[in-house]
Formats: C-alpha cells, structure tokens, sequence
C-alpha cells in the first residue's frame, strides 16, 4: 500500500498493492517548509496510518540534513526527528529511512534542480565555497530501500541511504557545466559549511548489490538527471 503521489511514491508503484507493507511517501518534502500546517498535515496522517494500519510495516522517509550544520537547526530537520519518535514510540512495526538528497526528475526546488536552471539558462547565481551535498539516485534509494523492505531482520530500525562520497559544491557546478556544455554566471561566497559524516550503516547492502560509489558516480548521475529533466 501507497500513500502519496510524488516521486517516491511513484518509484514504489510495486508496493501499491502489497497488503503487507505501507509506504509513507506523503508528506512534507521542502526542506525550506517553514508553515506549520504542513507539519500538522502530516504528523496527523502518520497518526491515522499507525492507528489504522497496525498490521503492515510501516515505511516512513526521513531525512540526512541533520548531518548538515547549515540545515539541522531548520523547522524540517526538527519535524523529520519529531515524526521519527513518534514511530518508535507507536509504531509496532515500522522502517525509517534517512535519505540524502535524491537525485530524480522531481518539481521540488532543490539545489540541484536551481543549478540546473540557472546554469541552463545563463541566470547569476551565488555559490557557498565551504559548502558540500551528499547526492544518492533514484534507482540507488530504490534497491536499498526494498532489500531493507524485504528483509525482517532490517525492520524497526533506523538506516541512512545515503552515498559514501560527498561533493563540494563547486564541483558540482564544475560537473554541470560540462554536462550542459555552459559556463556557469555565478559568484563565489564565503560562506556554508561541510556535512558531518552520515552513518555507513548500508555498506554491506550497498556491496551486495554492487553499488558503487566511486568518482565516476556523481558525473554518471547527474548526466543521466540532465538528459532526464530535458526530455
């Protein structure tokens, strides 16, 4: 079963008639939320799914920006943790998966999707130098998430889907510029700082499905995210 309608909740189309596991993929997704009502919205759907669908395993999305210094202070990072408490106080069983920034053809205003237009289009824009993302692809987030799924031994737990390697993010602009064959108009800003490291507790997963995250990872994706978004 499948609540949502967005990005997520179409990549675990397989789930949606699967009696046995709920997917939570609806809720709140802009990191910039600052209106409490979404909160609510969401805190109050999360109740009714665990009080109305106690059978199932219980799949609910978090967050890494936690791990961020610039982000984990934010009323998202706080709500994320808020709901994550509230499933393992309730829940009798239940998945929580922090995820970091996914790269997919999503209408959320993420840095990737605002480098892509601006670098696109020749629009300024500023870049934090001290500043890193940690990027992970749709399809990644999907295998790993369903080997936790599918595997007991995983549940009422919390794991990090996140990648191994991080990017500054000057070389990410350095990457779309090569992709998209333009230079990027932007000014340098002191400012941003690096993320803290996110948990590895997916390696031996990751390794098993032969994932991996090496140099040629972030290039690779974010062609293909290009390539996907112009079509």
């Amino acid at each position: 079963m499948i609540i949502g309608n967005g990005m997520l909740a179409e990549a675990f189309n397989n789930y949606k008639n699967n009696n046995n596991v709920l997917i939570l993929a609806s809720g709140v997704s802009n990191s910039q939320e600052i209106d409490m009502s979404a909160f609510k919205r969401e805190q109050v759907l999360l109740e009714s799914a665990i009080d109305e669908q106690d059978d199932k395993l219980l799949v609910y999305f978090s967050t890494c920006s936690m791990y961020d210094p610039v982000a984990k202070d934010t009323l998202y990072v706080k709500h994320k943790l808020k709901m994550e408490k509230l499933i393992e106080d309730k829940s009798k069983h239940f998945l929580i998966l922090r995820v970091s920034q996914i790269l997919g053809k999503s209408k959320n205003n993420t840095l990737v999707n605002y480098l892509y237009e601006h670098i696109k289009h020749g629009k300024h824009f500023q870049v934090w130098e001290n500043s890193n993302r940690n990027l992970i692809a749709l399809p990644e987030v999907i295998k790993i998430s369903q080997e936790l799924i599918e595997n007991e031994k995983h549940h009422n737990k919390i794991y990090h889907i996140a990648n191994s390697l991080y990017l500054d993010i000057t070389n990410l602009v350095d990457i779309f510029e090569v992709v998209l064959e333009k230079k990027a108009n932007y000014t340098m800003i002191d400012k941003g700082e690096k993320y803290q490291t996110i948990p590895s507790d997916i390696s031996i997963i990751t390794d098993s499905l032969g994932i991996n995250f090496n140099q040629d990872y972030y290039y690779n994706n974010l062609k293909y995210f290009c390539q996907d978004n112009s079509s």
